[in-house]
């Protein structure tokens, strides 16, 4: 690191007096380290002469009112602002995010706001190809703060985010918070947009995930969680009803094709993000259906066919192109793909059960393979009396369907019924 003189100004007019007087060669700071980090690395293209330090400036830590106006100083610590009676009592919304924010001083908390933003320290902004379509760049989101590397972003310059708990207990890491404010506002269309950014396929999640955000949900601290998942049902409702409007086709095509082979969650999910960015996407699906085990697997009374039958059609209305009763491996070689297309991504699933481990356990009849018949068609009961091993969803569907079947189901599980994860 070069040579720099380091002066700490006792005002705010000795610090701009200072700034004027080695007329741009100075540079300010507040106790950051962004601006040591970029003189070490030499990535500089002048290095500043002087370092003129204004968080030693005393009296800018202040909170006061004046004029019906709440004035906080820029050095003032959250914990301050938290406990403040005038903060507490008037401005509740404030009080409550100043206890929450995770950095000690709001000049840092002005950071997840604003300078997490700024071009010289966000490595989404910075990265080629535009791979991030952030905020910055014309894009709805700052994948800074709700991005899956969010905590690798501090190792760059920026604070590290916490995600609100409802969104990083969600599998698909959805910027919850954000959508629901938008629903409150009756911007639904924009709230289908952001949604949209994380999951494609929100009228089958909002049918069946396990809904870990509700359990995580801030408001079950004063009365009881948000119903998340029924609001999320409701939304993804609303995209398939509206997808010509919220899933169009990409304003400019990349002239890149894709193959995708699986017509499951994932090669659905991939296909609609890839056709987002304007590539060519075609789905190989061997079975004569898509959906993979959302239309197979899953019981038609938890996820009726006819949703994941509009979902699709919702999807295909971007370009995305499917081809039904392909077995790859079969028909056609992955290398014959690899030829045709400029990428190929085997989005096949985990089709296989796990073993049981038991004597005699060949002789058993697969739960999801007597799904997969049901939802084609199969309506001839196993026997009278049925043992269903296991306490998960699957276990349950397969037992409710043998019962509707008028068949006696016997659920056996290794732990309690409380302990069962469907229940």
């Amino acid at each position: 690191m070069k040579q720099f003189t380091h002066i700490n100004a006792a005002t705010v007019e000795e610090a701009v007096s200072i700034l004027r007087e080695f007329k741009g060669t100075a540079k300010p700071i507040a106790g950051g380290t962004d601006l040591l980090g970029q003189m070490k690395d030499e990535i500089l293209p002048e290095y500043p002469e002087a370092i003129v330090n204004i968080k030693a400036i005393a009296d800018l830590d202040y909170i006061r009112e004046e004029g019906g106006t709440l004035k906080i100083g820029a050095l003032s610590r959250l914990e301050d602002i938290a406990t403040n009676a005038a903060v507490k009592g008037r401005y509740t919304a404030l009080a409550e995010a100043a206890h929450r924010a995770a950095s000690p001083h709001i000049r840092e908390m002005g950071t997840i706001g604003g300078n997490i933003c700024q071009s010289n320290r966000c490595w989404y902004y910075w990265s080629p190809d535009n791979r991030f379509p952030c905020i910055r760049k014309g894009g709805r989101v700052c994948y800074a703060m709700v991005g899956e590397n969010r905590d690798l972003h501090s190792v760059f310059g920026a604070v590290r985010v916490v995600s609100p708990p409802c969104s990083s207990n969600c599998p698909a890491d959805i910027d919850i918070a954000s959508y629901l404010s938008r629903i409150r506002d009756g911007e639904l269309l924009e709230a289908a947009r952001i949604l949209l950014d994380f999951n494609p396929l929100a009228a089958i999640t909002g049918r069946v995930c396990p809904h870990f955000c509700e359990g995580e949900c801030n408001r079950g601290e004063f009365d009881e969680p948000i119903s998340i998942r029924s609001i999320e049902r409701f939304m993804g409702d609303y995209i398939v009803e509206n997808a010509g409007e919220v899933i169009k086709p990409p304003e400019a095509e990349s002239e890149k094709s894709v193959a995708i082979v699986g017509s499951g969650p994932g090669g659905l999910s991939a296909a609609y993000y890839l056709r987002r960015f304007g590539h060519r996407v075609t789905v190989f699906e061997r079975m004569e259906k898509p959906g993979g085990w959302l239309t197979y697997g899953i019981a038609p009374y938890r996820l009726p066919k006819a949703i994941v039958r509009g979902q699709i059609k919702a999807l295909e209305g971007s370009g995305i192109r499917l081809k039904l009763g392909v077995n790859i491996g079969k028909d056609t070689g992955i290398e014959e793909l690899m030829e045709g297309f400029d990428a190929v991504l085997l989005a096949c699933g985990a089709q296989r059960e796990r073993a049981v481990g038991i004597d005699g356990e060949k002789l058993m009849m697969s739960g999801l393979e007597f799904l997969k018949g049901v939802n084609r068609g199969a309506r001839e009961a196993p026997g009278r009396q049925v043992a269903v091993i296991g306490g998960g969803n699957s276990s349950l569907e397969v037992a409710r369907i043998l019962l509707r079947m008028g068949v006696k189901p016997v659920i056996v599980y290794r732990r309690s019924e409380a302990e069962m994860p469907a229940m």
